[in-house]
């Protein structure tokens, strides 16, 4: 507690984010071990929300090779079906893959973490079965998707054993948008790895680069050894600290975000949510809420 005029405060922000992600763990079905840290929690539901396709209208850009490949052409339909629900804003979750749900391990996309690139399974809507899924397709349509644009790739036989460790989806992605993969100014790959040897890497939690034409490119900045996104520890890093910040000045002038507790002897006030900009608090005594972005 801290006393400010005649407010007396209490107010745990950091505490509250972790109750509010192992909440939504414990909905997915996950069982906190006894020496498991805030931190890996969030990274945990970290992964499962990188997995989810926020649900907003999106531009839709196909690759050239995309564009005039036989495959497209064929699948020119449920393309048309998939790029309509993005475009409205809809749930693509019945084309995602079952494992996508899964959490930990048994559900870790490792071409997610590693090269960013997602896959849709190229079955129409009609075919959605029970468990909300359309049916196991035989071709994987390979897409990223970054603010607001999902860029179509390409697409690959399901029956492909190296469909997920493929290089030239890379090479179509570097050619096509280059500003969606990280440049290294100096270096060179020794020598050029198999499907096989990349899987491997990504099983074993190991960065590693691609070097295409010339230049070393890392898709996303990879995992931990943990296997967790190096995105996840970064994101929680940058949320303690303005967490930590926020309850400060909380703390000190708690009537500019709450000018109704001014007068109050105490009050307690809690983190309700988070957004992109970010977080929702409310003042649990009053019901008060406030959304307090953070430049």
């Amino acid at each position: 507690m801290h006393e400010n005029a005649s407010v007396q405060l209490t107010i745990d922000l950091r505490h509250d984010l972790d109750v509010a992600i192992a909440g939504e763990l414990q909905v997915w079905g996950h069982v906190a071990s006894d020496n498991e840290k805030p931190l890996d929690r969030y990274c945990l539901w970290f992964e499962m929300m990188e997995r989810e396709i926020p649900l907003k209208p999106y531009r839709v850009q196909r690759s050239q090779e995309l564009q005039s490949s036989s495959e497209a052409q064929r699948l020119a339909f449920v393309l048309s079906e998939i790029e309509t629900v993005f475009h409205g804003g809809l749930s693509v979750a019945p084309y995602l893959s079952a494992r996508a749900a899964k959490l930990g391990k048994t559900g870790r996309d490792h071409m997610l973490l590693h090269w960013g690139i997602r896959h849709l399974h190229l079955s129409p809507i009609s075919t959605k079965r029970p468990n909300g899924l359309v049916a196991r397709a035989d071709e994987l349509l390979f897409f990223r998707i970054a603010g607001d644009v999902v860029y179509f790739i390409g697409i690959l036989p399901h029956a492909d054993p190296s469909a997920f460790e493929r290089k030239g989806l890379l090479e179509v992605v570097e050619r096509n948008w280059p500003h969606l993969h990280h440049r290294l100014r100096t270096g060179y790959a020794e020598r050029e790895l198999n499907p096989t040897e990349r899987r491997a890497l990504r099983r074993g939690n190991v960065m590693h680069m691609e070097e295409i034409d010339g230049k070393l490119i890392m898709p996303t900045f990879g995992v931990s050894t943990a296997g967790s996104p190096i995105d996840a520890t970064r994101a929680f890093d940058r949320q303690q600290l303005q967490l930590l910040d926020l309850e400060r000045m909380l703390r000190s002038q708690p009537a500019d975000v709450f000018p109704e507790i001014a007068e109050f002897e105490s009050a307690h006030v809690r983190l309700k949510g988070m957004w992109e900009y970010g977080f929702d608090l409310v003042e649990t005594l009053t019901g008060l809420e406030r959304r307090v972005q953070i430049l």
